[in-house]
């Protein structure tokens, strides 16, 4: 039987992941998953493809009181509940514009010190829009397994592809044969609608975001007959709402 084993969610796009026993999926995804997003002083989304030691600072936030805490490295943290002020429209990879609003506060003072230079923070007007493709993600424990394997070391942390949700119970990238199917996780019916095309931010360690593992190189050369980009998890929309719990049943619908 395949399960839910792990959840995660990033309130603020590219800072560490946060794990949840239990979620909402809904349409726009999990209820906080990147609500936030940071901006360069050119208002392009400035992410931890861009500046790895993103990763070291841990987001907070709480959708009912709105209050947002991040917890940088050297123990220091800012919380409240932001204030947005000036309109922005970030432009996603050149693909999409995101619409938001600057936050006002000691975010941004923090921020740019922490990656010496200007960065301002930003809240999405809408759920589910500052995503990279849609908005839940997807792979299973022996996929991580098989990646170790062709990697000739013991183990691969997860949270270096930040997927929503792991599965246990499931083969080696048996979420693939899922593609345009669906899948109930939970009370919820997910749609898996591509693979999730892998970049840089994958080399990276979930906790440093040093460069420690060439996976870009390690991926296709066992995960061969793929297409070019570099494959590993799912991407999904949510076709029916519901909640989702650790160690929830897995199973996809026969077509």
């Amino acid at each position: 039987m395949i399960r839910v084993q792990r959840m995660y969610i990033s309130p603020v796009k590219s800072l560490r992941l946060t794990p949840v026993d239990r979620a909402f999926l809904d349409k726009p995804g999990i209820a906080g998953d990147r609500a936030f997003f940071i901006i360069d002083a050119q208002g392009a989304p400035f992410t931890q493809r861009v500046f790895g030691p993103m990763v070291q600072i841990q987001a907070a936030y709480d959708v009912t009181s709105e209050r947002l805490e991040l917890a940088f490295p050297d123990g220091s943290t800012v919380a409240g509940v932001p204030e947005p002020a000036d309109a922005i429209d970030a432009s996603f990879f050149g693909v999409r514009d995101v619409a938001g609003r600057v936050v006002e506060g000691d975010w941004n003072e923090a921020l740019s010190a922490f990656a010496g230079q200007e960065l301002r923070l930003v809240k999405a007007d809408a759920a589910g829009t500052s995503f990279d493709a849609f908005p839940i993600s997807m792979c299973s424990s022996a996929s991580l397994e098989a990646l170790a394997q062709a990697a000739e070391t013991d183990s691969v942390d997860g949270r270096r592809f930040r997927q929503n949700i792991y599965l246990e119970g499931a083969a080696a990238h048996e979420e693939d044969t899922w593609l345009e199917g669906e899948v109930r996780v939970g009370a919820a019916l997910l749609r898996v609608r591509m693979r999730d095309p892998r970049c840089a931010v994958t080399t990276q360690s979930p906790d440093t975001g040093e460069v420690d593992m060439d996976t870009l190189k390690i991926i296709p050369s066992y995960r061969t007959g793929q297409p070019e980009q570099v494959n590993f998890g799912v991407y999904c929309t949510v076709a029916e709402p519901g909640e989702v719990s650790l160690g929830d049943e897995v199973a996809p619908v026969p077509g």
